[in-house]
């Protein structure tokens, strides 16, 4: 806030008088006050964003390194980029050779 706005507040509080005074110094403290908080809630929901999606991809990161493991080890598709069959393939391989452990 500059010196001007400063001299405007300042004379239009001098020139209230009673519940009107009151009531202007708490919409000018309410609205800086929010305007401090709104930025600060941006600033934390911005963070937060972006923590998760970095977690989310590490994690998307790890699964895809084993789904890729486990595709070579049982043969279900072939070395490189994974393709949604290979992927389909490889869970339904994962999911046969657990029943098959747990009989």
């Amino acid at each position: 806030m500059d010196l001007e706005s400063i001299k405007i507040i300042a004379d239009t509080a001098t020139q209230l008088t009673g519940e009107a005074k009151q009531v202007f110094v708490w919409w000018l403290l309410g609205k800086e006050i929010l305007g401090s908080l709104l930025t600060f809630a941006f600033f934390i929901t911005v963070v937060a964003l972006g923590y998760r999606l970095i977690r989310a991809q590490v994690s998307n990161n790890g699964a895809s390194a084993y789904i890729k493991l486990k595709r070579e080890e049982y043969s279900t598709g072939s070395p490189g980029i994974l393709t949604d069959s290979e992927l389909s393939r490889t869970i339904q391989e994962i999911e046969r050779r657990l029943k098959e452990a747990n009989k």
